[in-house]
């Protein structure tokens, strides 16, 4: 009886390429593994060994399908929207803060302004009553009658506030002989001390961002997150108009 021959196996390297992206930058990667080749062998042989291939393909395919569906939903939970407002949230060490962006003018070429808060606006949204509008003059005063220099939050609250000045091109002003203007010449903004956080309008142009228990950051956070709602607002109806 003859002797079956028997088919020479050798080792062949195999690679697949897949790309992955986070939706910011992409990222190519090489998934490569060893495949059993029989020279020689039968077509059954063969058959089973392009089997095995595609089960390996189609593992690294799931792989990449679950990388692509976990980085989706982690981004997804990142990024989110308050009343036509976009944010985002980036993490500083061990502080959170919630980003949120504006197209600006800065030293004559377009440039993107970012702007920071330290609670997240959809607490503030519904942690922090204000049943009003907002209309934000070339002029706005504000005024402080409480004590909000707790823990320096109030320097950062103040210095968020100022910033409506790089924003908007409005101008912060602080005078105290100033007051609720009634033909409506500039905004009014007026700290003043409450039981509750909230902000109350008290005229057309006019607000009290009422602090409690030292909540200055999120009286402040809620005015400036009301503001740029206004904003986006406006610019959404002067491009349907």
């Amino acid at each position: 009886m003859a002797n079956k021959k028997k088919s020479k196996v050798t080792k062949k390297k195999v690679c697949e390429t897949f790309e992955i992206t986070d939706g910011k930058k992409e990222e190519i990667k090489d998934f490569c593994g060893e495949e059993s080749v029989e020279e020689n062998a039968s077509p059954k042989e063969k058959k089973n060994q392009n089997k095995i291939l595609f089960g390996v393909l189609a593992i690294c395919a799931t792989i990449i399908i679950l990388i692509l569906v976990f980085v989706f939903v982690t981004n997804s939970m990142k990024e989110f929207d308050v009343k036509g407002v976009s944010y985002t949230i980036v993490q500083e060490g061990n502080l959170v803060l919630y980003q949120t962006k504006f197209p600006m003018i800065y030293q004559g070429k377009s440039a993107i302004y970012n702007i920071y808060f330290r609670t997240d606006p959809r607490k503030l949204e519904k942690n922090v009553a204000f049943d009003g509008n907002i209309d934000l003059k070339q002029n706005v005063v504000i005024n402080t009658k409480a004590d909000i220099y707790c823990d320096a939050d109030g320097v950062i609250a103040l210095a968020n506030l100022a910033k409506l000045n790089d924003i908007f091109g409005v101008s912060i002003i602080k005078d105290e002989n100033a007051s609720c203007d009634s033909e409506d010449r500039y905004t009014y903004v007026e700290i003043i001390s409450g039981n509750e956080t909230k902000i109350n309008q008290v005229g057309n142009t006019c607000y009290e961002l009422v602090v409690n228990n030292c909540e200055i950051l999120p009286a402040t956070e809620k005015f400036m997150s009301e503001v740029f709602a206004q904003y986006w607002a406006d610019k959404k109806a002067e491009t349907s108009n």
